[in-house]
């Protein structure tokens, strides 16, 4: 698909019934890539997802999978006109997956609906080695408001993308997270989980050494080994909150972009 279209134009559109839910899997099939992103309370295999935003390059739209109103069927059904599941797509390795940190969508989307990830591309792994280091090889990691505010275009950016997310806070802040449980979903709701994933295709470009192939190549390993501990009741949801970020090899990241 072209990237003609800015992101900043694409509008959110929540699937929350199988004819549009056919609409989404049609757009999403058609591309090599995907952005993706979670929502839900206490995001975690003890906590509740609640939404699931899918996005394809140069798409006019950002679909919001409503998995409070569909449950399984989200990811097992195939609607008339679609050619194979959600669940089958996102764990097709051919079909890249960019997160920032998937640690604890993985870890919800695994425990909670029985989805496994392959093929994903952790832009926070990217970004991980240019970060400034910390102590033994540590390194903190960069929030995703920063990159998005110091690496992509202005113009690429929705025009009330402060107000946006300052409205998602106050509600998160003031009806805790449940919010996301409740329907109908509120429209900040809807414009908050649109935000961010519009923005993980330029930040793979822009973010860290995605030019060099051998870090590329160093991301998608690291990037599976982040998913596959998230599939393990090792995983602690909370660790994976933390600040900062092992870097295994300072040769695997030395080159600037």
């Amino acid at each position: 698909m072209t990237n003609s279209i800015s992101p900043a134009r694409a509008v959110p559109r929540l699937v929350n019934s199988s004819a549009i839910l056919a609409e989404c899997l049609r757009n999403i099939d058609t591309g090599k890539s995907i952005a993706v992103d979670c929502e839900g309370e206490n995001l975690s295999r003890t906590g509740r997802l609640c939404l699931l935003q899918l996005f394809v390059e140069g798409s006019d739209t950002i679909w919001i999978v409503d998995i409070v109103e569909l449950g399984d069927q989200a990811f097992s059904d195939v609607p008339e006109g679609s050619s194979r599941s959600l669940q089958v797509i996102l764990r097709d390795p051919r079909v890249e997956k960019l997160f920032w940190d998937v640690r604890c969508d993985a870890n919800a989307l695994f425990f909670q609906y029985k989805v496994t990830l392959r093929g994903v591309y952790d832009i926070q792994l990217q970004r991980l080695g240019h970060e400034q280091r910390d102590f033994c090889g540590w390194r903190r990691l960069s929030s995703l408001a920063f990159c998005i505010s110091e690496f992509t275009h202005p113009d690429h950016r929705v025009a009330n993308s402060g107000d946006i997310k300052a409205a998602g806070k106050k509600l998160f802040r003031e009806e805790r997270f449940a919010v996301l449980s409740i329907r109908p979903l509120r429209r900040e709701i809807l414009d908050y989980a649109a935000l961010d994933v519009r923005h993980l295709f330029e930040l793979q470009r822009k973010v860290g050494s995605y030019r060099r192939r051998s870090i590329r190549e160093r991301v998608k390993i690291e990037s599976e080994r982040r998913v596959r501990l998230a599939e393990t009741d090792a995983f602690d949801a909370e660790a994976g909150k933390e600040k900062l970020g092992r870097v295994v090899s300072d040769e695997d990241w030395s080159s600037p972009l």
